[in-house]
């Protein structure tokens, strides 16, 4: 019996007994080493737009709006902003602006940029419910009110960072699709609608309203990170709206090309710093995993997660309240894990779920979750199914079914 090797969180890995029964998707075989280089072709010749810098002139205001969620964060943006600063740029008319979703704080990044490339760089996180911290930016043709981060409309260029993820993810709204992140709680609350997001007439109208927010605020061009897990990536690619989602949609077929049949058991594994993983991630990463495990299997969520329950999931608590009464109130919430507690209302209605979190146990079997504590308790219980599928990086994911 050959060891398997499950790889989650921060340098954390279980190593668990396998055989044949155990199906586990391919990891890239390129991650990029060189950070420097690798930003400075994305950035120098990025698709259907000239070399980024060219965008700016001298005392130009620039904000990358980065999304906590991107893979190897600290990496791909202390090698953009120094790429700038090589260029032209000075740090004082710089900013990031982190959405307000995972664990980071401002200081600890902005820190960490310095470390990484000498550069000190003002880090704001949005705070979605600071009315100071929003602007008025328009009204989409639906009428909506468009609020966003008030750096991002007084900057005189935008530059979105992301990690690409499938069209297929739950709440995809396109490679600049990081608006309803930083925007107001109103506004994300419509984003987060899981039965609009599994609606495609509806998906698709918050994708374009996503496309005309970017538009209103300037954004021209964005950087996408193709995930390689392990928090790596295999690549970045900059450019234009239409030619950076062909171009990150192409990346992701041809590496995550693998087709898994159902399995009974469906071991999906949140990769990334502890910084990086939160309700949504938990949402994204269920919601794909639904798709490959078999009526009445189980799926096992590995994360390094220490997230607070906050109003969404704490609907799921109420004993009072039927699954079918949760769902609706949960459409209208507008909590930080409404959709968490959505997704997770649905899988349990249909599966087993186990979370390995930094939670307790207590806090997660309230949820309607099995809690498993260590790596033994997760190899007794694959040991009960004739077969495995094991996940890596599974927020990213979008495997064809």
């Amino acid at each position: 019996m050959t060891a398997l090797e499950i790889h989650f969180g921060k340098n954390s890995t279980w190593t668990l007994p396998s055989d044949r029964r155990f199906a586990s998707t391919p990891r890239s075989a390129t991650v990029i080493e060189d950070w420097k280089e690798a930003v400075n072709a994305a950035l120098s010749s990025p698709l259907d737009f000239p070399s980024l810098d060219q965008a700016l002139v001298p005392g130009d205001r620039l904000v990358l709006a980065v999304d906590p969620a991107t893979p190897a964060l600290v990496d791909v943006v202390s090698a953009t902003v120094q790429w700038f600063c090589e260029r032209g740029t000075v740090e004082s008319n710089m900013r990031i602006v982190l959405a307000g979703d995972g664990q980071w704080s401002s200081e600890e990044l902005a820190e960490l940029i310095k470390q990484r490339c000498g550069l000190t760089i003002v880090v704001e996180r949005h705070n979605m419910d600071d009315s100071e911290q929003l602007a008025y930016v328009a009204a989409n043709e639906a009428s909506d009110p468009i609020y966003l981060n008030r750096s991002l409309v007084d900057a005189d260029v935008v530059i979105p960072i992301s990690a690409a993820r499938p069209r297929r993810s739950v709440d995809y709204f396109g490679p600049f699709g990081i608006f309803p992140l930083l925007s107001n709680r109103e506004t994300r609350g419509k984003f987060h609608s899981l039965p609009s997001l599994e609606d495609s007439h509806s998906h698709a109208k918050l994708t374009g309203w996503a496309d005309q927010a970017a538009w209103w605020v300037g954004v021209l061009v964005g950087i996408q990170v193709i995930p390689a897990g392990d928090n790596r990536a295999s690549r970045i690619i900059a450019g234009q709206l239409e030619a950076l989602e062909a171009g990150a949609q192409s990346a992701l077929a041809e590496q995550w090309n693998e087709a898994l049949s159902d399995s009974p058991l469906v071991v999906a594994v949140i990769d990334g710093p502890p910084q990086s993983q939160s309700w949504l991630s938990v949402a994204r990463a269920l919601a794909t995993a639904q798709r490959h495990v078999a009526p009445g299997g189980a799926i096992v969520l590995v994360t390094q997660l220490s997230q607070a329950v906050g109003g969404g999931l704490g609907r799921l608590r109420d004993p009072h309240q039927t699954p079918e009464s949760i769902a609706k109130k949960l459409a209208l919430d507008a909590s930080d894990d409404a959709l968490a507690a959505a997704v997770l209302l649905q899988a349990t209605s249909n599966y087993h779920v186990y979370l390995i979190s930094s939670l307790r146990s207590d806090t997660v079997e309230s949820l309607g979750m099995g809690a498993i504590a260590d790596g033994g308790q997760l190899t007794r219980l694959m040991d009960q199914f004739p077969s495995c599928t094991i996940i890596e990086g599974v927020q990213h994911h979008g495997i064809p079914a």
